[in-house]
């Protein structure tokens, strides 16, 4: 967890945690877990935020992981944090799928924000984690604490 000079107290109204959702993010990933646990500890909503990118902008017949309509978008967030999970945790989900690159999305996502969820891939045995431009951006810029949470590679 990472709290910058940046972080600010928002009014109990606007309290929410933010999840980071990638290409490739699983049901029972850690960081989803870790996610809805801390919505649920600080009994507020969830949002959990897909960017599509520049390759997201523009559909395309070449674009082979599909991610380039909305309802693949919307696909992949309904995957990555079920509505089951929730349900479990007391937990009100919002699903939001934004344009452009991730960290413009969650810059603005983040705005009244108690907490920022990413997940880092690290591959088994590795002393570093693999920190992506979204994670830097995120960890100097964004105006509320990040959680990275380690997502071990796929064997």
């Amino acid at each position: 967890m990472v709290v910058g000079d940046s972080a600010a107290e928002g009014s109990s109204a606007d309290r929410q945690v933010v999840l980071g959702v990638a290409e490739g993010t699983e049901a029972d990933a850690a960081h989803v877990a870790f996610a809805l646990q801390e919505a649920h500890a600080r009994a507020c909503d969830l949002v959990a935020i897909h960017a599509r990118g520049r390759r997201g902008m523009r559909e395309t017949r070449h674009d082979p992981s599909g991610l380039g309509s909305s309802p693949a978008a919307d696909a992949l967030l309904s995957a990555a944090v079920p509505a089951e999970a929730a349900l479990e945790c007391g937990v009100v989900v919002h699903r939001q799928v934004a344009d452009g690159p991730a960290h413009h999305a969650l810059l603005e996502a983040t705005q009244h924000a108690d907490l920022l969820v990413l997940g880092v891939r690290h591959r088994h045995g590795a002393i570093r984690r693999e920190l992506r431009p979204t994670h830097h951006a995120a960890l100097r810029h964004l105006p509320c604490p990040v959680a990275l949470v380690d997502i071990p590679w796929p064997n």
